[in-house]
């Protein structure tokens, strides 16, 4: 597709799901407006940029993907939904130590590479379900203890 133009967040309230893969979409994305009912959010390889606020995600989404755009900042896992299975931001300008301990521990897909992360990338308590990460290119340090998965 060649969908484009902005997205008025606060007026998608009575649908569950938003897939708009590869387009030109622009603008920022609001999570913290989305309905409580919502379970999956895909805007990958579109033009979105500015932070993402994963503090008050819907509790029963399970798919989060915004890899492929131009958001920045950091992240803190601490909140994410114990439904979510995906989450990808590959591909964006996100930076920081990344602190891997509180992920959801329904979590399957976990993509972050492309990235401008600083640090170590510990992979000590990563949840029992998690069968691909994705950590190429991401600007982490150091060595990896592959003995702890």
């Amino acid at each position: 597709n060649n969908l484009n133009g902005t997205i008025q967040w606060d007026n998608i309230n009575l649908i569950h799901q938003l897939l708009i893969p590869d387009n030109t979409f622009t603008g920022t994305v609001d999570l913290t407006g989305l309905p409580q009912t919502f379970l999956k959010l895909n805007v990958h390889g579109n033009q979105f940029s500015g932070e993402l606020d994963l503090t008050q995600l819907p509790p029963e989404l399970m798919e989060l993907k915004v890899g492929k755009n131009s958001f920045s900042g950091t992240w803190d896992f601490s909140n994410l939904p114990s439904t979510l299975q995906t989450l990808t931001f590959d591909d964006n300008q996100f930076s920081g130590e990344l602190d891997l301990t509180s992920l959801p521990s329904n979590l399957i897909e976990f993509r972050l590479s492309d990235n401008q992360f600083s640090g170590t990338l510990s992979l000590v308590g990563l949840p029992n379900t998690l069968t691909e990460l994705f950590a190429t290119n991401a600007g982490f340090t150091g060595t990896i203890d592959l003995t702890q998965l």
